[in-house]
């Protein structure tokens, strides 16, 4: 699937704005209540109309259910490194087996992430998607 220069990065962004809100927004406690946050945000911004918002909820629970299962994977692969490490001797196979279940992961993810973006951006109306790209523009400074 080739995207165009403007979608990569508005997918960029919003990735990276989530990304950012996720793990930024310190007074929502939990992933589920950060999500919620940024996506009552958008609704709100964008002034969503139904069809809208339930592409967006789809794109949250895609995003959060990819963030448990990525959670999962890190907390088995930290137990499997430490295991790999404390033997007489690194097992290649072992160890690469785990890298290519890692990036296999983080491949899955990021085209779930992208076909829900995708789907969701093609929902938006000119006025909303140029609010998209204005929103992207001011905040491109802190990727520098």
């Amino acid at each position: 699937m080739k995207l165009s220069r403007f979608k990569k990065i508005i997918l960029s962004s919003f990735l990276g704005f989530s990304m950012i809100a996720l793990t930024g927004c310190f007074r929502y406690k939990t992933p589920e209540q950060k999500l919620a946050h940024i996506s009552e945000w958008v609704e709100d911004e964008l002034e969503l109309n139904q069809m809208q918002k339930l592409k967006l909820k789809e794109l949250s629970d895609t995003v959060l259910a990819r963030y448990k299962q990525g959670k999962e994977l890190r907390k088995n692969s930290k137990t499997k490194v430490f295991s790999l490490l404390n033997g007489q001797k690194i097992d290649r196979s072992e160890a690469k087996g785990l890298l290519e279940t890692n990036e296999a992961f983080l491949s899955g993810s990021a085209q779930d992430v992208l076909d829900k973006f995708i789907s969701f951006h093609d929902t938006l109306d000119s006025v909303q998607k140029q609010k998209i790209a204005e929103f992207a523009a001011k905040h491109k400074h802190r990727d520098d």
